[in-house]
């Protein structure tokens, strides 16, 4: 009997354990029951509190119920069985955003359970790496490349024993007294020091040879020492690189016994370019029979070796820089000899003194990229180029090559996507109806023989040459809309003499910047492109601007404040783009404006029989901030769209003055306190949506407001009265007498709940005692 009371003992104290097994708090973040954990979320607001985030990359990271799962946040990656922040990835999103600035706070420590953190790209203004992420014990990658450090640095993250991926690259680091602490990192399979200052690291040889998992090393122009030969002394060769950049770092051939004693049977790609290596080719890179890429360009060597024709594997061939003299015909003979032939795809011989005719290449069958421009080539050019089916790249210009080139050398060179010819004796005779199989990106033909008549076969290429340009100087309106052009477009701002010109370049694939363009234009259609960048040169252009469209580009950052000076603006369109930040003021001084859009896939069609319609769209982008009160002087809008943006603050009373208001779309911001009154009194208003803001208080009486569905106001839990089933206090104060379940609010259930657990856990702890007494 005694045996039974003991196992129940024992039974209920198991249970006891693990009823009051303190646990950390996590948030439910789905039905996948993702956790969030308080201390981590709290320390990503901490670590977010010490940055400048002009492009809104963490404006997912806040506090609101509906954003409290951190794991949901832009850039946070959370373990999936215990909930804990793991990942941290915050570069960033484009080319385009701007980057972070600040600093970084040790907050970061609560993130004990982080493997991943990667803040390369940022802007931490010149400060030092911080010796504390030495401390994030399970960290395996840490990517702080091309992020504005400075400074030493940190031996501290030699206790990173997990470490695989360390990119500290494009910086302006320095090695310090030593870096030794790197030996510790027995894990450590990519290594990344490009273009910081390693003049210090006189042991580098010896340390990298005791990373025997390192398959990636890259130490582009890090003022590397020169290698003393001694030291190379019963070093242990390693048996894990395939990858080696030692580009620019004044290496002499005393490099070449540590690049040999490298395995040869896992070694992929080599490069030694821009250092002082000097004399014949090495015949032990021979015996690398896994090579696939070399680069040896801007040395001091001589000639190509006949060993390199045996290469089964080379893919990748750079031997440019001034050295290389010798016949053309020669070097590609030695080339063909074996295998290599089969396999080479790109062959760079440019910038050297290579001279004679051009041999014929018909054997290099998967031949992708030929450079032999800049040389002192002559004769023609040879028909076997014609044959090189797989060519992307063909550059030979900067030569003294002679004769007539017609269609026929181009008919199978479907590939072909770059063009050089330039700066030859050239003549181009092509059937004036010939349409070539290509598509080219680059094409160079200067100082060519090509006419009288322009060549009808460059108007099917998509690229626009830069001559083209120069045509604009009479012309009063420029339209090369919906032609599918592509490339960069040059500096315009001068190419016009005619006054208030008109440029429409529309529908293409124009990338890059927007360049300078006439102060003095009237109409730019710009839209369809995929233009980049910001928008800061409209603070240039002058008053006479009628329209403007920069419509459905990749173009980002904030909008400049210089609209006052565009009076004469009508049409305004910079929809479908990545803007972010707060309405400029000088916005409401646009009150000519008839068309007013920066919406991203916006949902509605905005109708009126009004002769002058005037929209204002800024819907889908990132605007923060209050609305300029200049806006509300708008009075004659018919639709104003404000929804899905961060706007915070209350919405202004002033909005009664927009008498001819038909359409008004604030939803989904963060708009707070009451609906004003005079919202009320717009009899005009058809289409309205106030929903998922923070919003409170009585909806104004007017039968305007009532009209509308419940739905243009959810999302607002504290709003009362019609048409809303809320009622407000002073509509019903009577107590009901019988409680409503389905109605209870959530922080009364949320007591009764509290105060049922407390019950239960004092009942069990008296029964417990009150059954342990009686029996001991």
């Amino acid at each position: 009997m005694s045996s039974k009371w003991f196992l129940l003992l024992q039974y209920i104290a198991f249970c006891s354990v693990i009823l009051f097994q303190p646990q950390p708090r996590v948030v439910i973040a789905d039905s996948n029951k993702t956790r969030c954990i308080d201390e981590e979320r709290e320390a990503l607001l901490t670590f977010k509190a010490s940055l400048v985030d002009e492009s809104g990359i963490l404006s997912s990271w806040r506090r609101e119920d509906e954003k409290r799962d951190c794991c949901k946040w832009t850039g946070v990656g959370c373990s999936k069985r215990t909930g804990h922040v793991n990942k941290l990835d915050l570069q960033p999103i484009g080319f385009d955003s701007f980057p972070l600035r600040g600093k970084i706070t040790p907050a970061l420590l609560k993130l004990q359970h982080l493997t991943y953190l990667d803040l390369s790209r940022n802007n931490f203004s010149g400060s030092s790496i911080p010796e504390f992420l030495g401390s994030l014990g399970k960290l395996s990658y840490l990517g702080l490349s091309s992020a504005e450090f400075a400074g030493p640095i940190p031996h501290q993250l030699g206790n990173l024993s997990r470490l695989q991926f360390l990119d500290l690259s494009f910086n302006n680091l320095f090695s310090g007294e030593n870096l030794d602490w790197l030996s510790h990192l027995s894990s450590l399979i990519y290594l990344y020091l490009d273009l910081n200052d390693l003049s210090n690291f006189s042991n580098w040889v010896q340390l990298l040879s005791k990373l025997h998992s390192l398959t990636t090393l890259s130490l582009y122009s890090c003022d590397l020492p020169p290698i003393i030969p001694s030291s190379l002394l019963n070093l242990n060769s390693s048996n894990s690189l395939e990858v080696i950049d030692l580009t620019e770092n004044n290496l002499t051939n005393s490099v070449y016994p540590w690049l040999f004693n490298v395995s040869s049977s896992l070694v992929d790609r080599i490069s030694l370019p821009s250092n002082q290596l000097q004399g014949s080719i090495p015949e032990a890179f021979g015996r690398m029979v896994s090579l696939r890429y070399l680069d040896l360009s801007s040395n001091e060597l001589r000639g190509i070796p006949k060993f390199l024709g045996n290469m089964c594997g080379l893919k990748i061939l750079y031997l440019s820089g001034k050295e290389l003299k010798g016949q053309l015909s020669e070097f590609i003979q030695d080339l063909s000899s074996g295998c290599t032939k089969n396999s080479l795809e790109w062959l760079h011989l440019s910038s050297n003194e290579i001279t004679g005719s051009m041999p014929n290449l018909g054997e290099f069958s998967s031949l992708k990229q030929l450079n032999l421009e800049n040389n002192l080539l002559n004769g023609t050019i040879h028909k076997s180029i014609g044959q090189l089916f797989k060519l992307e790249m063909l550059k030979l210009n900067g030569n003294s090559l002679g004769g007539v080139i017609s269609e026929a050398l181009f008919s199978n060179l479907s590939r072909l996507a770059a063009l050089d010819l330039a700066d030859n004796s050239l003549t181009l005779e092509f059937s004036h109806d010939w349409i070539p199989p290509f598509q080219l990106n680059t094409i160079s033909l200067g100082h060519c023989k090509m006419g009288p008549r322009f060549p009808k076969w460059l108007q099917t290429q998509n690229t626009v040459p830069n001559w083209f340009w120069d045509l604009t100087h009479q012309r009063m309106l420029l339209n090369l809309s919906s032609n599918q052009m592509r490339g960069k477009v040059p500096d315009l701002s001068l190419r016009f003499d005619i006054s208030g010109p008109g440029i429409d370049i529309s529908s293409n694939h124009f990338e890059g910047p927007i360049p300078p363009l006439p102060s003095n234009a009237t109409s730019l259609n710009l839209s369809k492109n995929k233009f980049s960048g910001s928008i800061s040169f409209l603070c240039s252009l002058s008053n006479r601007l009628i329209y403007l469209d920069l419509s459905n580009n990749l173009l980002s950052g904030k909008l400049p404040d210089c609209w006052f000076q565009f009076d004469s603006l009508v049409i305004l369109n910079l929809a479908n783009n990545n803007f972010f930040g707060k309405i400029p003021n000088s916005m409401g001084f646009l009150h000519n404006i008839r068309s007013l859009s920066l919406y991203n896939r916006s949902q509605y069609e905005y109708k009126s029989t009004l002769g002058l319609v005037k929209i204002l769209d800024l819907s889908s982008n990132k605007l923060g901030g209050g609305v300029p009160k200049e806006i509300m002087d708008l009075v004659g809008l018919v639709a104003l769209n404000l929804s899905r943006n961060n706007l915070t603050g209350q919405i202004t009373p002033k909005i009664g003055q927009l008498k001819s208001l038909d359409f008004l779309d604030l939803s989904r911001n963060q708009f707070f306190g009451g609906i004003p009154s005079s919202l009320s009194q717009l009899s005009g208003l058809s289409v309205m949506d106030l929903s998922y803001n923070n919003l409170s208080g009585k909806i104004p009486l007017g039968t305007q407001l009532q009209s509308f569905n419940e739905l243009v106001y959810a999302g607002n839990p504290e709003l009362c009265g019609l048409p809303l089933r809320n009622k407000c206090p002073d509509e019903d104060s009577a107590p009901s007498p019988e409680r409503d379940d389905a109605n209870t609010p959530e922080g009364e259930d949320q007591l009764i709940t509290f105060g049922f657990y407390v019950s239960v856990i004092l009942g069990f702890f008296i029964g417990f005692w009150g059954v342990c007494g009686t029996l001991l």
